[in-house]
């Protein structure tokens, strides 16, 4: 489940433009979030790639198998377990910051198409840009799952729709889905 070529040139320059826009506009207003949000969250489509998809609902598994189809052709929902819209706070709330990072530190979310990307330099204990913080911040929080759409009707209805629960640890990224009795299983997808 690698993303492709495109997919990585995609995703960086999605994380430069939420990075342009941070840096460009440090008093965000409605229009500069609106378009801060629409980076992060193309960002995180293309993070994990069409086909970077690990794990699907017992609903969804069932409706596969009984209609013979492809993952993309069945109507399910291509569902981000841990929300966009915290991913987005996630990435406010680091850049606001302004602590400076270490390449050292956002390496190990990278992929090797994104070191070339970002061209990474030898020394690890230099400053990596905001774009990369981003970036390791969007590539360790982007997980994506298959789900039925009643399924995410339920999500949906315990207010879980762009929310975690309150009690839950917030390392757990699947804690919404376990909260509404919702198993995701691992699977696995074909390489297209």
């Amino acid at each position: 489940m690698s993303t492709t070529s495109s997919e990585n040139k995609n995703f960086y320059w999605h994380c430069q433009v939420a990075s342009f826009l941070i840096e460009g506009f440090p008093q965000l207003n409605a229009a500069t979030r609106a378009h801060v949000r629409n980076a992060i969250r193309m960002a995180t489509l293309t993070a994990r790639g069409k086909n970077g998809i690990p794990y699907a609902t017992k609903g969804a598994i069932q409706e596969r198998l009984k209609a013979g189809k492809d993952w993309h052709q069945l109507g399910l929902i291509r569902e981000h377990v841990f929300p966009v819209s915290l991913i987005y706070d996630k990435v406010l709330a680091d850049i606001a910051t302004n602590e400076k990072t270490s390449w050292s530190d956002v390496i190990g979310s990278l992929t090797t198409e994104d070191h070339t990307n970002w061209n990474v330099p030898e020394d690890q204990s230099t400053f990596a840009p905001k774009s990369a913080k981003i970036a390791k911040i969007v590539r360790d929080h982007t997980v994506l799952a298959w789900i039925t759409k009643k399924e995410d009707t339920a999500l949906r209805a315990k207010g879980f729709s762009k929310s975690m629960p309150s009690n839950c640890d917030p390392r757990d990224l699947h804690a919404r889905y376990s909260t509404c009795g919702l198993e995701l299983i691992e699977i696995a997808q074909p390489a297209v």
